[in-house]
């Protein structure tokens, strides 16, 4: 699985049905960041999945302000 860091998931995943390609999932909080271990503190990290040409699971990542 490759995962993908954006500024926006929803606006991406918004463009990318747009152009045609099917999306797994739609955007969702997957968990909260209290420390900088996994990612910025104060944030939530927000995902949508979809397949690449070769059907392989792509991840989109956003690490929204709360």
């Amino acid at each position: 699985m490759h995962y993908f860091l954006v500024d926006d998931v929803t606006a991406t995943v918004d463009r990318l049905r747009a152009a045609g390609t099917p999306i797994e999932s739609e955007p969702h909080v997957i968990f909260t960041h209290h420390d900088a271990l996994l990612g910025p503190p104060g944030t939530e990290e927000v995902h949508a999945f979809l397949r690449d040409t070769e059907n392989n699971l792509v991840g989109l990542v956003e690490h929204r302000p709360l």
